[in-house]
């Protein structure tokens, strides 16, 4: 007979699947890990952006603006960090998935390069968006992704070129009835990468030159999350670059197409509007963090919506059991009571808040915590960090019972303001302009009183405080020359010549005062007819 020892092979065996249930349970641990850091690191990182928004609105000096700002900078450049670190986190084990709807391209398009030209807008950087006109039709993708994608490259365009010009480009290659092949790139004329570079730019961590980060800032992730990412949309992202002449960064997708694309859009009216209607409601907030709660509250009580706070899920049932709620906003992650019980119990039986619109306050990104909210019985959610405008998206979309339309296109600014800084600035809203010009003529004259008075007492540091207070107002009414004179007052050390350019101001402001009041009856006569 013949026999084999097969106990080393066995053994063997044994120690491999050890092995891939240790692997298993690890990268299970890591998930865990990543969602629970999302959401203790989020929470507090909300409340410090929060209450950075709320300070802004206080009264401060130029100093206090000063640390305001680095702490609002320092708190975003951390939120971008995070969000890039679980994006790839959440790309590397495999649960990404796109969320498919139907996308307006140019419309996407077009509030990318708005974005990027105000923040832009004073340096020497021309940036275009180049459309094609054969597009005509909605199409089918993950518009976060893509809007994700496009603002990773225009950021990094607008990151590395210091005076020239960047393009979005959308062009269509091939159309058929049903699908479009679409080519999308973005070039500028930055810096530009060498051969060599290019080969490792898309790799997680790399910049082009170590010097990069100490002179530009950033983690070397977007690119690798914008790669990944079309990858997934069924693309492939390339560079042609050349160093010292600029980058184009490009890909083209195969896209469904959608419905046929409306050539003029009625636009929601502003938060200030929807709000009217929100101050009727009552909302009930459910959030265990203090800050946070502080920071909601703020926002609710300064548009004078009427709240309720709780802080845990048993709290909120019994709330709920009490009174009608409006609205509810509700974090997930809470002591006594999680949110995702107390959902389901508010919305059980023939309660006061059965049919009550829950929103989820979630800290975490991924999809499944998401997903879980929504199997809870959920409307929807918004992530923390959020905004005031964030917050306000939510109020003006689950509190108003109408919409609201605001007249656009058929105005045009006269000539003798800056029409194209006030296109720019106000886009085709009219009323938002109304009431900016009506704010500017009630306060312009006491303004001017107020920096008159303060120049005869010969206080430099009082004289360049008003006139850091008063800029931007001028810029909001088109008078950018006026700006400009304020700015020169602002850094001027010379008294004398500081009392000669307010006079300077005034004259130049009473030629500008009369256009600007005809303006203003302009635009609410043209309210006054859409309105009709």
């Amino acid at each position: 007979g013949i026999h084999y020892d097969i106990t080393e092979r066995k053994n063997l065996e044994k120690e491999l699947k050890r092995a891939q249930a240790e692997a298993i349970k690890a990268q299970q641990a890591e998930k865990d890990f990543l969602a629970s850091m999302s959401h203790e690191i989020r929470t507090p990182l909300n409340a410090i952006i929060g209450m950075s928004h709320l300070l802004n609105d206080t009264s401060l000096d130029n100093q206090q603006k000063e640390y305001l700002e680095i702490l609002s900078g320092s708190a975003s450049i951390l939120q971008n960090l995070i969000s890039d670190i679980l994006d790839i986190s959440k790309i590397d084990a495999g649960t990404l998935e796109p969320q498919l709807s139907e996308v307006d391209l140019a419309d996407l398009c077009e509030r990318l390069v708005h974005t990027l030209r105000s923040k832009n807008r004073d340096r020497p950087v021309s940036i275009d968006l180049n459309f094609s006109s054969l597009l005509s039709h909605t199409v089918v993708t993950d518009g976060q992704w893509l809007n994700q994608i496009l603002l990773n490259l225009l950021s990094n365009a607008e990151k590395f070129t210091e005076e020239g010009r960047i393009d979005l480009n959308i062009d269509v290659v091939e159309e058929n009835k049903d699908s479009c092949h679409i080519f999308f790139s973005v070039t500028d004329t930055g810096i530009g990468l060498s051969s060599e570079e290019q080969k490792f730019i898309f790799q997680k961590f790399k910049q082009a030159d170590p010097s990069i980060r100490r002179m530009y800032g950033g983690t070397g992730l977007g690119l690798t999350i914008s790669k990944n990412l079309v990858g997934l949309l069924g693309g492939e992202l390339i560079v042609a670059s050349e160093k010292g002449k600029g980058s184009k960064f490009s890909f083209s997708l195969e896209l469904k197409k959608g419905s046929l694309r409306k050539s003029v859009k009625k636009k929601s009216g502003k938060i200030s509007d929807l709000l009217t209607e929100a101050k009727k409601k009552h909302i009930l907030i459910v959030e265990d963090n203090l800050m946070n709660q502080k920071y909601i509250s703020s926002l609710l009580s300064k548009w004078d919506v009427n709240y309720t706070i709780c802080n845990n899920g048993l709290e909120a049932i019994e709330a709920a059991d009490r009174e009608k709620y409006d609205l509810i906003f509700m974090d997930l992650s809470m002591p006594v009571m999680d949110g995702y019980t107390a959902c389901r119990k508010i919305q059980e039986g023939m309660g006061l808040n059965a049919e009550t619109i829950i929103i989820a306050l979630t800290a975490s990104t991924f999809l499944s915590k998401k997903q879980l909210a929504l199997e809870a019985g959920m409307k929807d959610f918004i992530s923390k960090p959020f905004t005031p405008d964030q917050l306000s998206f939510y109020l003006k979309k689950y509190l108003s019972n109408k919409s609201y339309d605001i007249a656009h296109a058929t105005f045009v600014f006269d000539n003798a303001l800056d029409v194209s800084a006030l296109k720019e600035l106000y886009g085709d809203d009219i009323e938002y302009a109304s009431e900016m010009f009506d704010m500017f003529l009630s306060v312009i004259v006491d303004e001017m009183k107020i920096i008159e008075n303060i120049c005869e007492s010969d206080n430099l540091i009082a004289v360049h405080k008003q006139a850091h207070k008063m800029k931007p107002t001028f810029k909001m009414v088109g008078l950018t020359e006026l700006f400009s004179l304020m700015e020169e007052l602002e850094k001027s050390t010379d008294i004398q010549q500081v009392i000669k350019g307010i006079t300077q101001l005034r004259s130049k402001l009473s030629e500008k005062l009369p256009i600007l009041k005809i303006e203003s009856d302009r635009m609410k006569s043209e309210l006054l007819k859409i309105n009709q």
